[in-house]
């Protein structure tokens, strides 16, 4: 996470111990890069969408939907925007089953670490410049 210049937080919409794990993994990613909130560069992933809404025969673990449909939802995305809208983090809602979003999720981040880059004055090709260690060289990292 230290020599990370854009995160993508996942976390699984069907799990709400994920989304709620989420306040710590942001928390310590502004505090290592000693950002304030608005600062970092990130995008919010739920992760797990195909399993948001499935037909009346799955199961496991799930609540009874007045309208026929069962539903796993745990996270919706009215909770995200409620508790990270003001982190400037773009939300995306992702299935790895169904190829859904996967690759639009990467595409975000990009194109959010571009938009912080430009927002302090920078070229992705000018990187800013870090606390660094003796030892280490400059590198950026997307994770």
């Amino acid at each position: 996470m230290r020599s990370a210049d854009c995160c993508m937080f996942c976390f699984s919409i069907v799990d709400l111990n994920s989304f709620e794990y989420l306040d710590e993994v942001i928390h310590q990613f502004h505090r290592i890069k000693e950002l304030q909130y608005g600062e970092a560069c990130g995008v919010i992933v739920g992760c797990k969408s195909d399993l948001a809404d499935l037909n009346h025969n799955h199961t496991h673990g799930d609540i009874e939907k007045g309208n026929g449909k069962r539903q796993l939802r745990q996270v919706t995305k009215e909770m995200v925007v409620a508790k990270y809208g003001n982190t400037g983090f773009p939300y995306i809602e992702t299935s790895a089953l169904k190829s859904s979003n996967v690759r639009e999720s990467f595409d975000l981040c990009a194109a959010q670490y571009e938009s912080c880059m430009k927002a302090r004055a920078m070229t992705p090709s000018e990187p800013r410049k870090k606390k660094q260690n003796k030892n280490s060289a400059s590198q950026c990292a997307i994770l």
